[in-house]
């Protein structure tokens, strides 16, 4: 099955997961694709679904995870402290040991997953972690 089948696949089974979302259509483009399927991955009630489903989803994850990783390895420390290293881009392209919850004042998450227009940290790290 390739990438493409997989996410389909994957959105199709996520959607009629969940009575409130089975309503919404699939978007032709993959880049909106990509949106809902985190967003429904990240809204999913931890609750059985099917081995061949979670077959897919692991084959499907690994397969997003490879694309831009960056390790420490590559970077170079700042010359005040050789301990501190300095990087500018998105952190969850990070491959480090822990990140810090950018959580709201209540220490919830975001109420919004299925907003594309909404871009608070706390749902652009899940998304991007639950690529991960």
């Amino acid at each position: 099955m390739d990438h493409d089948t997989q996410r389909i696949t994957l959105l199709k089974a996520l959607l009629d997961d969940n009575p409130q979302y089975r309503h919404l259509e699939i978007p032709t483009d993959s880049t909106e694709q990509k949106q809902l399927i985190r967003a429904l991955m990240n809204i999913r009630m931890p609750e059985p679904i099917s081995q061949d489903i979670l077959d897919i989803q692991d084959a499907y994850l690994q397969e997003e995870q490879r694309e831009g990783i960056n390790a420490i390895n590559t970077f170079s420390p700042t010359d005040k402290d050789k301990r501190l290293y300095l990087w500018q881009g998105d952190m969850t392209t990070l491959k480090v040991d822990a990140i810090v919850n950018p959580a709201n004042s209540a220490m919830l998450g975001c109420f919004r997953p299925l907003q594309n227009k909404h871009k608070s940290m706390v749902r652009i790290t899940k998304n991007q972690l639950a690529r991960r």
